[in-house]
């Protein structure tokens, strides 16, 4: 079995730290640098996790992960020097107070993200060279992976049958309150639920407004999700139960972080038919009957997900992670206009290039904004302003707490 403490690269200790970029943003001058970290046990626990199935089958995944919130300018040039994809040394210690000591690279706000989720200040002091050694690549087998062709639905229907028929019926839609994330839940007549996007903020300790409790898997029976970003995944991993890695999973194909990576992959070695990853983005549409509409392949990673339309009762709820509105094609999920009752607006609230569609009753449909703390200053004011402006109730999970519509 592999040790927790062994494979965490904090605290530091004699075993070499390696990160590895695989998000790079920039809002407003502020800097989002997201990192996978790898230590030495680590590495070793990676390369050899594909060679004994039988024994590895019970392997917990973990993240660990650097998210950089605030970086000075040589700093940034620095970051940009390794944004390659590759790994590199990185030399971490501890800051204990802020600005304590000197080092040739500013001070960063970093959290680190592990299981369950918890956060620290570091300050990185140096990147290396990229290792000698030969660093994991985890590769999702291929079987698992369902590839664009004329008979897509047939393999959907023989793939996911098992969470169509959980959506079939669904009865009430949660969206919880887990600070910058998303996590809801489809509830079916009894406790049983299915998680579209299955996150939890990377720095629940030190948001306020979050209830810190480790959130209850144990009538989960399936996951969908939007796309695989930290904040709609990081549930996972803070859970203190393995329900979550032994239900089917639907998923996109496109996995860029190591961590994410080895997510799946455990999901896989704990069931290889639970695993299911498409490599098109697909409109997931819930109403008596339960439809995937395959949609245009973009070049913006948010686009290439799931997104979700319920239309049960005479209720009209549209939930899409981080992606565009304008890739909703309403004329072929309803006969009806694209007005909708209730609103998951997406990327937490940030500004986004298309227009939201318009609320179908004018202050009392509601949109839904989940958010906690953030540098992003999301929800921003001209969403806000958009979102008012069609007709919407703001409800902000941050400041109302979690909401549940039934149907």
């Amino acid at each position: 079995m592999i040790n927790k403490e062994n494979c965490n690269p904090f605290p530091i200790n004699t075993s070499k730290v390696y990160g590895r970029i695989f998000k790079f943003e920039e809002h407003a001058g502020n800097f989002n640098i997201s990192l996978d970290l790898l230590n030495d046990v680590l590495v070793e626990a990676d390369t050899s996790l594909s060679s004994n199935l039988e024994i590895n089958r019970d392997f917990r995944p973990f993240y660990y992960g650097m998210s950089i919130e605030m970086l000075s300018e040589d700093g940034n040039i620095e970051f940009k020097r390794i944004n390659d994809g590759d790994w590199y040394e990185l030399t971490i210690e501890p800051v204990r107070a802020k600005g304590n000591g000197s080092s040739w690279l500013a001070l960063c706000l970093i959290t680190f993200s592990t299981s369950p989720v918890e956060s620290e200040i570091y300050r990185i002091t140096g990147i290396g060279k990229k290792p000698n050694k030969k660093m994991p690549k985890i590769e999702i087998p291929d079987k698992s992976v369902l590839r664009s062709s004329v008979f897509w639905e047939l393999e959907l229907l023989r793939l996911c049958y098992r969470v169509k028929l959980k959506l079939c019926n669904i009865k009430k839609l949660q969206i919880l309150h887990i600070g910058q994330g998303f996590q809801s839940r489809l509830f079916n007549n009894c406790d049983d639920f299915v998680c579209y996007d299955i996150g939890s903020s990377k720095c629940c300790d030190t948001d306020k407004t979050i209830n810190r409790r480790l959130l209850d898997y144990d009538n989960l029976r399936a996951v969908i999700l939007s796309h695989w970003d930290e904040d709609h995944i990081l549930g996972a991993f803070n859970s203190s139960s393995l329900r979550p890695l032994d239900v089917p999973w639907f998923a996109p194909a496109s996995i860029h972080s190591h961590n994410a990576k080895r997510l799946a992959f455990t999901i896989y070695l704990r069931n290889n038919l639970n695993l299911h990853l498409v490599d098109f983005p697909l409109l997931l549409s819930c109403s008596d009957s339960c439809d995937f509409i395959p949609l245009p392949k973009s070049t913006n990673l948010n686009n290439n997900g799931i997104c979700m339309f319920i239309h049960k009762n005479d209720k009209r709820v549209l939930s899409i992670g981080d992606a565009e509105y304008s890739r909703i094609p309403f004329g072929l999920i309803s006969d009806m206009d694209n007005k909708l009752d209730y609103l998951v607006v997406s990327h937490h609230g940030a500004e986004m290039k298309s227009k939201p569609p318009a609320a179908r009753n004018q202050f009392i449909s509601k949109a839904i904004i989940p958010v906690g703390k953030n540098i992003y200053e999301h929800p921003k004011n001209k969403t806000l302003k958009t979102l008012k402006k069609l007709g919407y109730l703001i409800h902000r999970t941050d400041y109302d707490g979690e909401i549940t519509i039934t149907f």
